[in-house]
């Protein structure tokens, strides 16, 4: 108990960062600790406790990222066939946005289009941007989370910015 106490906020930290979803990162959360937990016998002090709980978390984030889009392929399929069959199609509630809705608003919109443009970058990049950037970890720390040679993590890092740079461009209005 006393790990997912010291640990938990962060863990939820990076995978809400990586997944863009409360709910979805929750679930990591516990997956995580219950990882930990049975496995915690296979934990050798080579590397620091956080940074071994930080690889399961992310490991775990990848694998809640790659079941959310084939359930996302299976919903289309099944919104698709109720279309075809004339079938009225749900739609969400509406947001109540607060007490500056424009504000509000511009702030969401910005935040999809980020996790978007982030979510489309290659697994590999967004792992290593998420940690750098999102995350502040070292490239130190993070070569020994991702078992990488630091060179590839600036390589993959470089790549990744100038990948979201190029991909976030058209979005850039000249000043």
């Amino acid at each position: 108990m006393e790990l997912m106490r010291r640990y938990k906020s962060r863990v939820f930290a990076a995978a809400y960062r990586y997944l863009g979803n409360y709910e979805d990162a929750a679930d990591v959360v516990q997956e995580v600790f219950v990882k930990v937990y049975r496995h915690i016998g296979s934990y050798s002090a080579r590397a620091k406790l956080y940074t071994w709980i930080y690889r399961i978390a992310v490991n775990t984030s990848v694998n809640k990222l790659r079941s959310r889009k084939r359930r996302g392929e299976e919903m289309a399929e099944s919104l698709e066939k109720l279309k075809e069959e004339g079938m009225p199609v749900p739609v969400a509630a509406g947001v109540n946005p607060g007490p500056n809705p424009l504000e509000t608003l511009e702030r969401k919109e910005l935040a999809s289009l980020l996790q978007k443009k982030l979510d489309a970058l290659p697994e590999h990049y967004r792992m290593v941007f998420v940690l750098r950037e999102l995350q502040q970890f070292s490239y130190q720390e993070i070569a020994e989370m991702t078992d990488l040679p630091i060179g590839t993590v600036k390589s993959r890092l470089n790549k990744a910015r100038r990948s979201l740079r190029d991909m976030l461009a058209p979005y850039l209005a000249p000043a």
